[in-house]
């Protein structure tokens, strides 16, 4: 097999912090996957001197933890300078353990968006032979050029009844609609100072449903219908005449702050629920927004 060599373009421009430049505003990626991998691992402590792995191992060490699945984890790096990780040793035995898969491989985006190609290549290098190798997480992300996530976030309405919003040391905001045992988690956040990603953490539950199970399945990812899940919304261009003649500027305070609301920049979910509240058919005031047409159109092109 080629021996393969860390591939340094990613420090240049176009890539900073795991941003794509080709890719804004263009077309979706995988960030991040976990794949469950049921098979024979090769033993690299007693592999064949001609057998050159096709990842360049950093480091291969045990993991602790009482609450952990695995003994040890392999970290290596592909020819696209994407990091890569192997756990393997499953700690325990009984019912506990019996749907752990024996090893769980995963890839993240660094230098590269994260492709089928690259996980058949880290499939080949570590197993001498695989069973099965299920999609367990896929992080599907989009980078659209914004301002401010706080924006963005404000366009969303979601199924998910766990909503939760964080501010780091520099005073970006990451927003996280669903909590982390969601089939489908959404994640809103500053990458840069310029780019505002919206991530989807797509887990088992909603990847089986939609037959993304197994590797080859990721182009299925350009079809799966997550604004079932979320959508982005936007006000009608004429809203303030359209809310006007809906309202008739009532002396009733709840009516005063319907009508003021869009002019205070405040969420569009809870905006819907007012609208609703006053008898109003909020497909009157709100449409589906532009930014959700460019998330379907990126979705389309998706980089799989």
């Amino acid at each position: 097999m080629k021996s393969l060599h860390v591939n340094t373009r990613f420090h240049l421009a176009g890539h900073e912090q795991g941003v794509f430049a080709h890719l804004v505003n263009r077309a979706a990626f995988i960030d991040r996957i976990e794949i469950s991998l049921r098979g024979q691992r090769f033993d690299w402590l007693r592999a064949p001197e001609t057998a050159e792995p096709e990842l360049r191992i950093t480091a291969d060490c045990p993991i602790g933890g009482k609450n952990g699945w695995y003994g040890r984890l392999m970290h290596a790096v592909n020819d696209d300078g994407n990091a890569v990780t192997l756990k393997y040793g499953v700690r325990g035995a009984g019912k506990r353990f019996q749907n752990v898969p024996p090893i769980r491989l995963g890839l993240r985006a660094v230098g590269a968006p994260v492709t089928a190609q690259q996980i058949a290549e880290a499939i080949g290098t570590f197993m001498a032979h695989t069973d099965s190798a299920r999609i367990s997480l896929v992080e599907f992300s989009f980078d659209i050029r914004s301002a401010r996530s706080v924006d963005v976030a404000k366009q969303v309405f979601a199924r998910a009844h766990r909503f939760r919003e964080l501010i780091d040391e520099q005073g970006r905001f990451t927003t996280y609609f669903g909590s982390p045992r969601s089939a489908v988690q959404t994640r809103v956040y500053q990458k840069t100072c310029e780019i505002v990603r919206v991530e989807f953490v797509l887990r088992n539950e909603f990847l089986q449903s939609f037959g993304v199970v197994s590797p080859e399945h990721l182009t299925r990812l350009r079809e799966v219908p997550w604004w079932k899940y979320l959508r982005f919304m936007e006000y009608r261009k004429n809203w303030h005449r359209l809310l006007a003649k809906q309202i008739q500027r009532s002396s009733d305070w709840r009516s005063r702050i319907v009508f003021e609301w869009p002019l205070c920049s405040g969420s569009l979910e809870l905006f819907e629920q007012m609208l609703i509240d006053e008898g109003i058919e909020p497909s009157r005031i709100l449409r589906e927004s532009a930014l959700q047409r460019r998330l379907r159109a990126m979705q389309s092109k998706a980089v799989l």
